[in-house]
């Protein structure tokens, strides 16, 4: 993408037009209109060419906020990642309650407003907290992005999340692991690599995504446990933390097979 040009004003002072907004930067030529432009452009960048920068606060809407964290988190969490779907479904009802509103305004009434649409379908306390979370972080992005002032997020953050035997939202069932026996009957239906894939989690105790990531290059052979090296395939790889997989003999007789490939090819 071009660069917004540096070009002359009819007042004489320099300019440069972003979002269809003009930043008027000083008389044409001189050296402070130069650096002006310099130091809007490398905050331009800094914002990933974001369509809100430059517009003051008090014309920045709910709407304007949530659209340019969308663009945001599509990058950072990519699209279609689980996070990602759930951001998108954390926007939908502030956005259909104050889309309109500045965001700036919004203050703990709107919050616990938009709070309340989850527990009135009744949405369990914890679902409840963890969606008005994921709003709150994205409060949070806005203000260290200076799209809102940081006291809209410091007073948002001072709203306390629903408490156990203290309100009337419905507390969610405990999430408990599948038994054994009913993952052998589901393994049945499943066709021979996917049933593979399940065995090989069963086994080293690895995730979905993990044993979908695994190429031919990961995997150690040279012990008689087997190594694989995620690198960066794995959830926490953001936080700089390494993963290894570990497979014994019957892992790794179920994933010999899936080696036979090109070194950097997908076993599944």
């Amino acid at each position: 993408m071009r660069l917004p040009k540096y070009r002359k004003h009819s007042s004489g002072q320099a300019r440069v037009t972003i979002c269809q907004r003009d930043f008027l930067l000083g008389p044409y030529g001189s050296k402070e209109s130069k650096r002006r432009y310099n130091q809007i452009i490398a905050e331009w960048i800094s914002s990933e060419r974001s369509e809100t920068y430059g517009r003051p606060k008090d014309e920045l809407t709910v709407t304007n906020v949530l659209a340019a964290y969308h663009r945001y988190a599509k990058q950072y969490y990519g699209e279609g990642s689980g996070e990602f779907l759930s951001m998108e479904l954390a926007m939908r009802p502030l956005r259909k309650l104050y889309g309109p509103e500045e965001a700036r305004s919004i203050g703990p009434v709107q919050w616990k407003a938009v709070r309340q649409t989850w527990l009135t379908k009744d949405c369990s306390r914890q679902y409840a907290n963890k969606q008005t979370n994921r709003l709150l972080r994205i409060f949070k992005w806005a203000a260290s992005e200076g799209l809102i002032p940081t006291e809209t997020y410091a007073i948002l953050k001072l709203v306390e999340p629903l408490k156990k035997n203290r309100c009337n939202a419905r507390e969610a069932e405990p999430v408990l692991p599948i038994d054994e026996a009913t993952v052998e009957k589901t393994m049945e239906k499943m066709r021979p690599i996917v049933r593979d894939m399940v065995k090989i989690q069963l086994l080293s105790g690895c995730r979905p995504g993990e044993v979908c990531a695994i190429k031919p290059s990961m995997v150690d052979r040279s012990g008689d446990v087997w190594e694989v090296n995620l690198g960066d395939n794995h959830k926490t790889a953001h936080k700089g933390k390494s993963r290894v997989i570990y497979l014994g003999p019957k892992a790794q007789a179920i994933l010999l097979p899936y080696l036979l490939r090109g070194a950097d090819d997908y076993c599944f």
